[in-house]
């Protein structure tokens, strides 16, 4: 039985041990994202865009109270 126990015990330190690989770093992170990426400029909304959202705002603040 000790035998056995002994056997268990080191097959599970084996698989431990070898299960534990060495993991390889991350890669660098791009640091020249800021002069790469181009953002469009922003539109002006238009009256219309205007009162759709006013109208939503005055929903927002009926229902909130």
């Amino acid at each position: 039985m000790k035998y056995i126990s002994f056997l268990s015990i080191i097959f599970l330190l084996w698989g431990v041990i070898v299960s534990c690989e060495k993991i390889e770093e991350e890669p660098a992170i791009n640091l020249g994202y800021e002069k790469n990426v181009r953002v469009a400029d922003p539109e002006e909304a238009t009256d219309e865009d205007k009162a759709v959202i006013q109208a939503q705002k005055d929903e927002y603040t009926t229902n909130a109270k």
